[in-house]
């Protein structure tokens, strides 16, 4: 019975391998074919694209893309527009040995076809405007149009260079830099000194009745702070700051800040 049974398990172990031989077989061949269907699908759905066709059929609007390329390059530009942007000068315009060398012939002619145009009678020359605008009576001109709604400092080109400008009590003043230089400021003020242009304050003198003063400076003022009818200024030896509003807005409607100096008085 054992030798029986050993034997029909190696058979049926047998017929096993067989069968998976079989399936591997047929498994592979399975795939191989799909493969193969896979490839005559993508070469049918490839599209062939005939080069004489599609340029004969594309015919105009190449023709059409070349002559604007033609024109762009060949139209209604100087000699000296032609150069790249990096290489360009204010100067080329009437000064053709700032033109390369290889260009210099065709800015010649075309300066001699401009000025052959001009009329034979005509002797008013063409004035340069930069140059005329740089002139100091139109400068001046132009600062005062300028200076209609803020008045400018003296220094005033030199600080819009560098800072930004805000309209401040009815002038144009610098407010904060543009450029990195606090570190290089702080060192000046430390170790050496910084100018600081105040031109914008100005001195008013009040003549008067010194109760009336004193009213009027309270009307403009608020109630905290100190005061400009304190004992400690009266006598000139102390100056004092104060905040002005326009009269009856307080704490609204500030018009400055204000340092105020009595003039001295011998005490009684």
């Amino acid at each position: 019975m054992s030798e029986e049974s050993t034997t029909s398990t190696t058979t049926k172990k047998r017929k096993i391998s067989e069968d998976e031989d079989v399936l591997g077989t047929t498994g592979e061949e399975d795939l191989a074919a799909s493969r193969v269907k896979r490839r005559k699908k993508k070469s049918s759905s490839t599209e062939v694209i005939h080069i004489g066709k599609l340029v004969e059929a594309r015919r105009d609007d190449i023709k059409h893309f070349v002559q604007v390329v033609k024109q762009q390059k060949s139209g209604a530009k100087r000699t000296f527009q032609l150069v790249p942007h990096h290489l360009r000068r204010r100067t080329m315009s009437h000064n053709i040995f700032r033109i390369p060398r290889r260009m210099r012939e065709a800015a010649k002619r075309e300066m001699e076809k401009c000025s052959a145009s001009q009329k034979p009678g005509s002797t008013k020359s063409r004035r340069s405007i930069r140059r005329y605008k740089r002139r100091p009576k139109y400068i001046m001109k132009d600062y005062r149009r300028r200076q209609k709604q803020n008045q400018w400092l003296e220094t005033h080109i030199w600080h819009a260079k560098r800072m930004k400008m805000i309209p401040l009590w009815g002038y144009k003043l610098a407010n904060y830099p543009r450029d990195k230089g606090v570190r290089a400021t702080y060192k000046a003020s430390h170790h050496q000194c910084t100018a600081y242009d105040a031109s914008h304050h100005c001195v008013i003198e009040l003549l008067g009745i010194e109760g009336d003063i004193c009213q009027i400076i309270k009307d403009m003022t608020g109630p905290q702070g100190p005061s400009i009818s304190s004992q400690m200024y009266k006598y000139g030896e102390r100056a004092g700051t104060i905040m002005l509003h326009h009269t009856g807005q307080y704490p609204l409607g500030l018009i400055a800040p204000v340092s105020f100096l009595w003039r001295g008085i011998e005490p009684t």
